[in-house]
C-alpha cells in the first residue's frame, strides 16, 4: 500500500497518483465492465439463434425472418453499446492513461 498512498506533515494518508490511477481502474472495471459482458453475451446468443435457425429451417423465409431480425438486433445494440455507453471507447482511454 506505501506505492499507492502519501502522508502529509499532518500524519494524514492520501492517494498518490498511483494510487489513485488504481481507484480510476477499479471505477472503470466496475462501471463498463458488465457492459462488455452483455455484449459478448448478446453476440453469442445471436451466433446461437441463428445457427439453430439455420439447422432447423435451412434457407426458408423463417430462416431468413430469424436472420433479419437478430441481425437488426445485434447491430442496435452494437450501435448502443459503443455510441450510448462509449463502453469500449472508455475502456481503451482509461487503458492509455494508466498504461
Amino acid at each position: 500500500m506505501e506505492s499507492l498512498l502519501v502522508q502529509d506533515r499532518h500524519g494524514r494518508y492520501s492517494l498518490n497518483t498511483r494510487g489513485y490511477t488504481a481507484v480510476e481502474a477499479v471505477n472503470t472495471i466496475e462501471r463498463y465492465g458488465w457492459f462488455r459482458q452483455a455484449f459478448y453475451f448478446n453476440v453469442i446468443v445471436f451466433t446461437l439463434v441463428n445457427l439453430r435457425a439455420y439447422i432447423n429451417f435451412s434457407l426458408s423465409t423463417n430462416f431468413l425472418a430469424v436472420l433479419g431480425l437478430s441481425t437488426a438486433w445485434i447491430a442496435l445494440y452494437t450501435y448502443w453499446t459503443l455510441v450510448h455507453r462509449r463502453a469500449f471507447i472508455n475502456w481503451k482511454k482509461h487503458r492509455n492513461k494508466t498504461g
